[in-house]
């Protein structure tokens, strides 16, 4: 009668009198299990995006997790992003050649750059005892860059009938960075209000 009926999962009555765990329990024990009761974090998700009239970008943020009565918080953050750019242009070249003859040509170039970065990095708290507290984190995160710069030749000679500019280039280059890393950090609360903590890293 003195417990809320929303806090009670289950009531196990036990007809047995080895289920003794008082000194009036002859006949059995009546064992009320309580309710875990979570709690809900306050969630956020926003989205971001936008052209600077050479590229765009876009990306995602989300953060949400629970809290338990018993002191268990569990809380994630997720993010991912990307962005590409464009960028055009003609490239005049001009030079001598054996004879003193000025020479030149027009290069049309275009260059692209593009990029994707994730992460997720979820955590993990235990109230242990009401002085001691247990937290693990973890984050994983992966990162692709890839650049690629193209010219062409539109106007004047190439190296095949006396001139000193390619008729076409192209540069590739991509790159991936992955990283992982997990910490876990025990904190003890000290009679005068101090605190001391441990943490390891990897």
């Amino acid at each position: 009668l003195q417990m809320d009926p929303a806090l009670i999962e289950r009531v196990e009555i036990i007809h047995s009198a080895s289920a003794d765990s008082g000194a009036f329990g002859l006949a059995g024990t009546i064992n009320v299990v309580t309710r875990n009761r979570r709690k809900a974090l306050p969630r956020q998700l926003s989205l971001n995006g936008g052209s600077d009239g050479h590229g765009n970008r876009a990306g995602v943020n989300l953060q949400g997790g629970w809290r338990e009565d018993a002191g268990t918080i569990f809380n994630i953050t997720g993010s991912a992003t990307s962005s590409q750019s464009e960028l055009a242009g003609d490239a005049i070249w001009s030079w001598l050649d054996a004879n003193d003859t000025n020479v030149g040509s027009v290069e049309s170039t275009l260059s692209k750059a593009a990029s994707q970065q994730f992460s997720l990095s979820p955590s993990m708290t235990w109230k242990l005892t009401p002085s001691d507290e247990l937290q693990l984190n973890a984050s994983v995160s992966a990162v692709v860059d890839k650049y690629r710069n193209q010219s062409h030749l539109i106007k004047g000679p190439t190296l095949d009938n006396g001139g000193s500019r390619p008729q076409a280039t192209q540069l590739v280059d991509e790159n991936r960075t992955n990283y992982v890393s997990l910490d876990t950090q025990w904190r003890h609360k000290l009679a005068n209000e101090g605190t001391s903590t441990i943490r390891i890293d990897f």
